[in-house]
């Protein structure tokens, strides 16, 4: 979950976590959806339209002596053959053509520790051509629904000794006059450099299809060199194309599907529900948000709604002032008409007040019973948000501090089960970001709540 130690997880019936730091947070540049470590959030609903062209583990290894002549051997002590998942044979990418090629460094396929699989080792120690490259497979860019503008994305796993050098990606094509290039541009922005050295971290590059490209014609290969720049080593594996205008985590090929769906991405915390993300965006990083026009998640009617008390905690960002002209955000809350509805939740006013909502249940329709407020919040700041009910008290905190409380009289129980919903309620809709949402059928203590809040600050730097 990325969260940091001490999480208090009392009575969790729903929660997420999208692994997401804040852009000013230094872990920031090297914690994307697509890297493998955040086994709750696995990104939009995609396909890897190239899975079963990359290297799966295969023992015992093969080793490869491409030629005994020259240095060749002595260059690529490690040198070995790679399989895809159906078995067969990948190909060999040294390059023959360059001058005096027995001699000089070519990319080759190596067997890594840490991914304890093969992977594509381009040492750039003589400035000679070399590359990896593979056709995508892909039909017309006009059949697949591509017009000139439309986006894709290309992602890879990539180790460099050396922070300014990197693949390189891009997809090499034929533009309207006949000719082929990378007339959408090779990988060059901060997304796809590594801000670590000898470590794998998952890099991409986003892009746009240029005006200059034949939308008829299916020629498409994914070009990565390591003779660029510096004369340094980079390693590649698990490369993935995607259709999309942001990253998605990678995905295998297991012989029979290469996609995820809409409820595979963002997966519940205390695994009860399903979480279905087809109804919000994703940001340029792959992380949803919520654009306060139509963004929602919506969670079907289940038991744990059900509560006689209750946590609703957040970490959660606004944007600016409400944008759908319904003068504030709501952040969270069960499902129903905020006066004379059954209502538990936290909003945001239209002058970024946050505070803490419960209201009657529908068989005791009236006004509401109960806010509990926070103070105003900077806009495009992170904020940990907590809402707590129970019988006769509701309290609201802002960043692990006691805001204010009511303690009424009122001992209504929630025993409907209409729809929790994130990012929208009575037609009011979130414009920011909830990386964080957890609901309890408890009410976290003061020092709890502070603890969780620790938790999250560093991450957020709240």
């Amino acid at each position: 979950m990325y969260t940091g130690p001490n999480l208090k997880k009392d009575g969790l019936v729903f929660g997420y976590d999208t692994g997401e730091f804040s852009s000013d947070n230094p872990n920031h540049a090297i914690f994307k959806p697509v890297h493998s470590n955040n086994r709750h959030f696995k990104g939009s609903a995609s396909r890897n339209h190239i899975a079963g062209q990359n290297a799966v583990r295969k023992f015992p290894l093969e080793p490869l002596t491409f030629t005994a002549s020259g240095s060749f051997a002595a260059k690529h002590p490690n040198d070995i053959k790679a399989y895809d998942v159906n078995g067969n044979r990948l190909q060999t990418y040294v390059n023959q053509g360059v001058g005096n090629w027995t001699n000089t460094y070519h990319a080759h396929w190596q067997h890594d520790r840490v991914l304890n699989k093969p992977v594509v080792v381009m040492e750039d120690l003589d400035a000679q051509w070399k590359a990896k490259s593979f056709g995508t497979g892909l039909g017309t860019w006009n059949s697949l629904g591509l017009t000139h503008g439309s986006k894709y994305t290309i992602s890879w796993l990539q180790w460099v000794d050396h922070l300014s050098k990197n693949a390189k990606a891009g997809l090499y094509t034929k533009n309207t006059s006949g000719n082929s290039g990378f007339h959408d541009g090779q990988a060059n922005s901060a997304s796809s450099y590594n801000t670590k050295l000898r470590t794998w971290q998952r890099v991409y590059q986003t892009y746009t299809t240029s005006s200059v490209r034949d939308l008829s014609h299916a020629q498409a290969s994914i070009y990565m060199y390591g003779h660029y720049s510096v004369r340094a080593t980079v390693k590649i594996a698990d490369v993935q194309i995607d259709l999309l205008d942001h990253p998605t985590s990678y995905q295998e090929f297991t012989g029979s599907t290469t996609e995820r769906s809409s409820t595979q991405g963002l997966l519940d915390l205390a695994g009860n529900t399903t979480i279905d993300t087809s109804t919000v965006s994703f940001n340029e990083h792959g992380f949803p948000t919520f654009d306060g026009t139509n963004d929602e998640i919506q969670i079907a009617s289940s038991d744990w709604n059900k509560v006689t008390e209750v946590t609703v905690e957040a970490v959660v960002l606004v944007k600016g002032t409400p944008i759908d002209g319904n003068g504030y955000h709501v952040v969270a809350q069960k499902d129903g008409a905020y006066s004379g509805g059954s209502v538990y939740g936290i909003r945001i006013s239209g002058s970024n007040v946050p505070y803490g909502v419960f209201s009657k249940d529908s068989t005791a329709a009236g006004t509401h019973i109960d806010t509990v407020a926070g103070t105003t919040m900077t806009t495009n700041k992170y904020y940990h948000l907590v809402y707590t009910r129970k019988v006769g008290e509701s309290v609201f905190y802002q960043n692990g501090e006691q805001k204010s409380i009511n303690t009424s009289s009122n001992d209504v129980i929630y025993n409907n089960t209409s729809t929790f919903t994130i990012g929208q309620g009575d037609g009011r809709q979130l414009y920011g970001n909830i990386p964080v949402l957890k609901v309890h059928n408890s009410v976290l203590s003061a020092t709890e709540i502070k603890q969780n809040y620790k938790a999250y600050k560093n991450r957020f730097n709240i």
